[in-house]
């Protein structure tokens, strides 16, 4: 519970060294408990940092912390897209091994989803989880592991070689796609979203 407070009241992204000097705990014994608390999807990394994770941050009774920051930031840039398109807009970042929305913007003609009613979905087949496996390679890492590549439709990639040609075109290109892959008839696009600041992917 140390970390997780530390996390929460300090409302910045926070290094391994940092939460050591903050908790007063050994390094060994922060990175084991953070490990733990990744996989649970109560904290989040990103690159060399940490801050709350989704379980935690990503519902919408929680008002703040950087989470919270970040998407009042974001959220009128994704009304501008959504005025523009009239298509769904989704804000998502990694939750555990899958892809947690905590903003959406629904278009009338929306298709129904797996994702309808929990707001989480595969990384593997969705285009902002494959912007976080293109950019995230411990994430990528951790997915293969679980051998979590679960088909959804008939057009799910199953396999880490053509998942891998594609990533590395999201690397290339800094945008991902996704085509009836998730629901069929459903096409999707993502970019990721940096900090200003340092260029670390947040979402």
């Amino acid at each position: 519970m140390m970390i997780l407070d530390v996390l929460h009241s300090d409302g910045r992204w926070l290094t391994l060294s940092q939460l050591c000097d903050q908790t007063g705990l050994p390094k060994s014994t922060v990175h084991r408990l953070l490990r733990v608390l990744c996989d649970s999807g109560l904290v989040r990394r990103a690159g060399q940092s940490y801050l709350p994770g989704s379980r935690l941050t990503w519902r919408p009774d929680t008002g703040a912390g950087p989470l919270a920051g970040m998407r009042r930031a974001v959220l009128p840039h994704l009304m501008r897209l959504y005025e523009q398109t009239r298509m769904t807009v989704n804000l998502g970042m990694s939750s555990g091994l899958e892809l947690a929305y905590i903003e959406r913007i629904f278009g009338a003609e929306r298709l129904p989803t797996p994702s309808d009613g929990t707001d989480l979905a595969p990384l593997h087949c969705t285009a902002g989880g494959k912007v976080l496996l293109a950019l995230d390679p411990a994430l990528r890492q951790d997915l293969l592991a679980a051998r979590l590549l679960d088909r959804v439709t008939q057009r799910t990639i199953t396999r880490s070689g053509p998942l891998d040609a594609q990533l590395q075109a999201v690397r290339a290109d800094g945008v991902a796609y996704a085509q009836d892959e998730f629901a069929i008839g459903e096409s999707c696009v993502a970019a990721p979203v940096r900090s200003a600041r340092s260029g670390t992917m947040l979402a």
